[in-house]
């Protein structure tokens, strides 16, 4: 951005530790945001790959996948209470907030119902696991696998 000319940059001393850059945006870096602002979003695919292991599980390693559901959950948990800190932090009073502060907020709200739908989707799975007879077949039936997937 900086080469663009959207940005420039100074050095900024600090004591006791590295020195840092510090940005501020140009005219030109505003106009190509705003553009950029104005352009269609483009529509991502509606599959993540967790989804898919999950689906196809009962064709795997299934401790495995466990695990790392758990793991994923974890970093879950570990976002989720970050950004729950940042919005206390700095958003004490949201219903109060408007323009770029709103904006902000918003998108850190976005994070907030992003890490809960995980969590709650994640830990779904690994209860419905826990109170599962283990001794499942390790394969699908042939009227399990003719449904479609959702």
């Amino acid at each position: 951005m900086e080469q663009d000319g959207w940005v420039t940059a100074r050095v900024v001393e600090q004591s006791g530790r590295p020195e840092k850059r510090e940005y501020s945006v140009t005219d030109a870096g505003r106009s190509a945001l705003a553009d950029w602002i104005a352009t269609t979003t483009p529509r991502p695919a509606f599959r993540s790959e967790i989804a898919v292991k999950l689906r196809g599980a009962s064709y795997g390693d299934r401790a495995a996948l466990l695990a790392d559901v758990a793991e994923l959950l974890a970093d879950h948990r570990t976002r989720l209470a970050h950004y729950e800190s940042l919005a206390a932090r700095d958003y004490p009073e949201p219903d109060r907030l408007h323009g770029a502060d709103l904006d902000t907020y918003l998108v850190l709200r976005g994070g907030i119902l992003q890490e809960t739908f995980w969590i709650a989707r994640l830990t779904e799975y690994l209860d419905a696991h826990r109170t599962k007879d283990t001794a499942c077949p390790a394969t699908p039936t042939s009227s399990s696998r003719s449904r479609s997937a959702t």
